[in-house]
């Protein structure tokens, strides 16, 4: 009778651990079971294991989908540039991968990440569409300034700068759309054409400067502009390489 008294307390209190597991937050402190002596049955016993089967159950579920609502969370916040713990934090300090005990899995950890997930595929829609704005811009400038002389420079190192720092990146972090902000800046120069190109190319240096400041570049003339040396992420470019794609004049004087 005792030995079948302490199956029920050990199936009882495995019972409670799960289901504090999955439904309380708070730290589990075991204690006393009072077990109704009046049925120690084979056939109790037995519901009492199907009932802890369907509890574990359950925990393998929730925690299989907290692992992929994580995942997802993981990839945002590396697409716009956030914390990853930081963020997850926020919604329960058990789920950060530092923390070396159980995660959290109740229903409200659950919806907290979920809400989390739109609130960051919000904050990503909005990025991607100020991105594509800028760049809508930027295609508008260059369609003003088709006419000049120091117009084709522009338009490579301008593709250049959206090469290097959005194709290969593959991204829409927020530091990098601060950066593509210059390329939608309209050049406050009234009447160009009567200026005369020489005035002109005084005013379009710094915009030259902003781009390789935008690609994080070094720019290394020689005394007749024959060479010109990009370092960035280890990577040399010579210029003979690049000839075709950055068609500078001799009229354009270097930065």
């Amino acid at each position: 009778m005792q030995e079948r008294r302490n199956q029920f307390i050990e199936v009882l209190e495995q019972i409670r651990k799960f289901s504090h597991e999955l439904y309380n937050d708070s730290i589990y402190t075991p204690s006393s079971i009072v077990v109704d002596e009046s049925d120690l049955s084979i056939r109790k016993l037995g519901q009492l294991h199907s009932e802890l089967r369907d509890l574990q159950q359950d925990k393998d579920d929730r925690l299989n989908h907290v692992l992929d609502l994580l995942k997802t969370v993981h990839s945002l916040c590396k697409v716009l540039g956030l914390d990853f713990e930081e963020t997850v934090a926020k919604v329960h300090p058990s789920l950060g991968v530092d923390f070396e005990g159980k995660k959290s899995l109740t229903n409200k950890t659950i919806m907290g990440l979920t809400s989390t997930i739109q609130r960051l595929r919000n904050v990503k829609m909005k990025r991607v569409q100020r991105f594509k704005e800028k760049a809508n811009a930027a295609v508008i400038i260059q369609t003003h300034w088709r006419r000049h002389k120091a117009y084709s420079s522009y338009r490579h190192l301008q593709k250049a700068a959206i090469i290097f720092q959005y194709s290969w990146r593959r991204r829409v972090a927020w530091k990098e759309l601060e950066k593509f902000k210059m390329a939608a800046r309209v050049p406050k120069v009234e009447r160009i054409d009567l200026i005369g190109v020489d005035n002109f190319l005084c005013v379009l240096p710094p915009y030259f400067v902003d781009l390789v400041n935008n690609l994080k570049m070094g720019i290394i003339w020689s005394s007749c502009s024959e060479e010109l040396k990009f370092e960035s992420h280890a990577r040399v470019l010579i210029y003979s390489q690049v000839l075709d794609s950055l068609a500078w004049t001799n009229s354009v004087s270097p930065i």
